[in-house]
């Protein structure tokens, strides 16, 4: 799915759906670079993400450098999206990384900017896992199932979306 992508950066509420479901740290044993912004990286410090700091002392995930005013400021004009989503958008241009985002109207706008190959998000990473061996796939369903039941506005799929009927035990 994210082949020849190595780079994603992550917007806050596809790492807070991966807080919630618990598998953040899992999701960055997959082999990908991963990045946060600055104003992606205060929304997440002001909420309850505080493992963030952690994962960004230890390399696992690198925060970047502020985006460009000029550009930041034609996006949010355009898309009208949150500021971490639009800061996200811009990286995703400047550096042709790949934007992992759960907002439905973030998404949309990536891919109409980007195109759909420059887009995931936590479902996307989640069958990332499934694929590379991390995790087995009733446990990424457990965890999409915690993602929802913490509040993530996320499509209802079923266990087979992650799992082909002979990993279903």
């Amino acid at each position: 799915m994210l082949e020849g992508s190595h780079n994603i950066v992550l917007d806050t509420c596809c790492i807070f759906n991966l807080i919630n479901g618990k598998t953040l740290n899992e999701v960055l044993l997959l082999p990908l670079n991963f990045y946060v912004g600055q104003i992606v990286y205060s929304e997440c410090t002001t909420q309850p993400c505080y493992e963030l700091d952690d994962l960004l002392k230890s390399g696992k995930i690198k925060l970047l450098a502020d985006v460009p005013v000029e550009l930041f400021a034609k996006f949010n004009t355009k898309y009208q999206l949150g500021d971490g989503e639009t800061e996200c958008l811009v990286i995703g241009k400047i550096h042709n990384y790949v934007i992992g985002s759960d907002d439905k109207k973030a998404r949309s706008c990536i891919i109409d900017e980007l195109g759909e190959s420059s887009l995931t998000g936590s479902i996307g990473l989640l069958k990332e896992l499934k694929m590379k061996a991390i995790m087995a796939c009733d446990k990424i369903f457990d965890s999409f199932t915690e993602m929802q039941k913490s509040g993530g506005f996320l499509p209802r799929i079923s266990q087979d979306y992650f799992c082909e009927s002979s990993d279903k035990k």
